[in-house]
Formats: structure tokens, C-alpha cells, sequence
């Protein structure tokens, strides 16, 4: 019988098992709190703008949404940037800002790519106050 092949296999057995220990024996740990929670993020408005889609004018555009209005937004939003985001069927999204004039007021946004009205599932508004 041959004892060298068990000797072998101790060893390795030996380095795969103190390795892991060794390395988590070098992990330094502090003491302090961990907690969770929640809360309603800081906004210039607490309205609700309304939103209108807007598709092109010309062909082939007339059934592509090319812009969209926000109306309604609060003189306290002036200076602050207006995101819109559209969301297709498969949540791919398109998205646009534009800057929110100094009275607040409608704000246009344009997108680069037009998005076809009959995939347009979901429309997203942030308001990001100055």
C-alpha cells in the first residue's frame, strides 16, 4: 500500500480548509449602528403636473410620441430640471430633460428618438428642484 498518496491528500485537504479560515481570520470588523427606514425624498412640488404626449406632425412621426408637456409645475421648481421618462412594453426606456424657467409654469420636453405611441406603456415625471 502506498501512504504517500493519503499524506498528499491531507495536505491538500489541510490547505483548503485553513486557507479560508486564515483569510477570514484577517478581516477587520468596527463596531457602530446599522439601521433601515424610509421616507418620501425632497421635492419642489407636491402637486401632481399634468402630462400630455405629443406625437409629430409629419410623416413618419404621426404615430411616434416626439414630445412631451408638463404643465402645472410650481414657481418653487424654477431653475430645476424636468426628466421624463417613457417606458415601452418591455421597459426599455427613452428619457429627456429640460430646464424648468425661473416662474415654473409648462415645460416641453423633446426626445432625440421618437417612441412609437402603441408601445408607450408608462410615462415617469421627476422634478428636480434647484
Amino acid at each position: 500500500m502506498n501512504w504517500r498518496a493519503p499524506k498528499r491528500w491531507a495536505a491538500v485537504a489541510l490547505v483548503a480548509v485553513g486557507l479560508p479560515v486564515a483569510a477570514a481570520a484577517t478581516v477587520g470588523l468596527t463596531s457602530g449602528t446599522l439601521g433601515s427606514g424610509s421616507a418620501v425624498p425632497a421635492t419642489c412640488d407636491s402637486g401632481a403636473p399634468a402630462v400630455v404626449q405629443n406625437v409629430g406632425s409629419s410623416s413618419p412621426n404621426t404615430t411616434n410620441i416626439v414630445t412631451v408637456d408638463v404643465s402645472g409645475i410650481v414657481s418653487a421648481c424654477g431653475g430645476g430640471t424636468l426628466k421624463v421618462s417613457l417606458y415601452n412594453a418591455t421597459d426599455a426606456v427613452q428619457e429627456a430633460t429640460a430646464a424648468i424657467p425661473a416662474g415654473g409654469g409648462t415645460v416641453t420636453v423633446t426626445f432625440g428618438t421618437a417612441v412609437p405611441l402603441k408601445e408607450s406603456h408608462l410615462v415617469a415625471v421627476s422634478l428636480q428642484g434647484p
